[in-house]
């Protein structure tokens, strides 16, 4: 099989952001007293890893009993990644000498992510996604704010 080109996500897959996303909804939901029990903090995330912001707030409010609007919890949420992400963000082990063989067999590449403005911001500063992607970086601001998988 021959392949034209690769389209990456960028959360989770070049990105190492699971702990970043992990701990923000921990915050959030500590930020409002409640205690998460290592059972509750697991399921928690289990249900919400690799979910669009939205969807993983309605979880959060469902799922902790918060009375919070879920567009009150998506800010505050991604408020608290936005400052994780400025001091924790880092390539996922390996990315970096794949994308080296990318390149050796001249693949087009980009980005699709369902990031917005601001962590795509931070992510293309600290890790200088242009060098890897240049100017193919998408993100959800640029399909009408559909997430994945629509």
């Amino acid at each position: 099989m021959s392949y034209k080109a690769i389209i990456f996500d960028m959360d989770g897959t070049i990105i190492d952001t699971n702990n970043i996303w992990k701990k923000a909804t921990c915050e959030l939901i500590e930020a409002r007293g409640i205690t998460l029990d290592a059972e509750l903090q697991e399921e928690l995330l289990h249900r919400t890893q690799g979910l669009a912001l939205i969807e993983s707030c309605k979880i959060v409010k469902d799922m902790a009993g918060l009375d919070d609007s879920v567009e009150h919890l998506i800010k505050e949420k991604a408020r608290r990644a936005c400052n994780l992400y400025a001091q924790d963000i880092k390539f996922i082990i390996g990315f970096e000498e794949f994308h080296q063989n990318v390149m050796l067999h001249q693949l087009k590449n980009g980005i699709a992510t369902n990031a917005d403005d601001e962590t795509l911001l931070i992510s293309k500063q600290k890790l200088n996604l242009e060098k890897f992607f240049g100017k193919h970086i998408y993100n959800i601001t640029h399909v009408n704010n559909l997430y994945k998988p629509h």
